[in-house]
């Protein structure tokens, strides 16, 4: 992906593909949601899913050194992994 990639523009992606999962509003998926709650429900399978489809939309790529150690406990997590992931801001 070519455009700079904001905080704003990951954390609408991350909702639209959480959304996907859930029978939620987009605009209601906080970024302090966790994971496995009431709402979202998602298991280590369904967060490595969400993680597949944030490389393949946003064009970064995920390290084993990225990943390694890292666990994903809210949305925010999963915020923090693409813009920590993006080499350059993209």
């Amino acid at each position: 992906m070519s455009a700079l990639l904001t905080r704003d523009s990951v954390a609408a992606c991350v909702r639209r593909i959480l959304a996907q999962r859930i029978p939620a509003d987009v605009g209601h998926i906080r970024e302090d949601e966790p994971l496995v709650g009431e709402v979202l429900q998602l298991n280590s399978l369904a967060v490595l899913s969400v993680l597949v489809e944030l490389e393949d939309e946003l064009g970064v790529q995920f390290t084993d050194d990225v990943l390694v150690g890292r666990w994903f406990e809210t949305v925010r997590d999963l915020i923090d992994i693409v813009l920590t992931g993006a080499p350059d801001g993209r």
